[in-house]
């Protein structure tokens, strides 16, 4: 199964794991299999979640639809969050 999007979320500690290795082969992984890897740093509470835990988000988009122009055309404020400072209130509604 091949689809145009895939979201992967695990703990941050899958920076670390294999002295950061292991993150990278999975994003070379998906890279060879034809996508498009972008990763995010997104706390829990920044999704209204009650602790603090860092996760780590992979997103891979099909390069069929990077190269149609589909996801060019993004602002940095549609893109996972950026530009949303959710640590300093700890994920209350206004910054979701």
């Amino acid at each position: 199964v091949m689809p145009a999007v895939a979201v992967f979320e695990n703990p941050d500690d899958l920076l670390s794991l294999d002295d950061g290795q292991a993150f990278e082969r999975i994003c070379d992984a998906l890279e060879n299999f034809g996508y498009k890897v972008e990763t995010y740093g997104i706390p829990a509470a920044c999704v209204g979640a009650w602790h603090e835990r860092d996760m780590i988000w992979i997103i891979a988009y099909a390069k069929h639809l990077s190269n149609a122009g589909e996801l060019d055309n993004r602002t940095d404020q549609d893109e996972a969050g950026r530009g949303k400072e959710c640590n300093q209130s700890e994920g209350k509604a206004q910054d979701r």
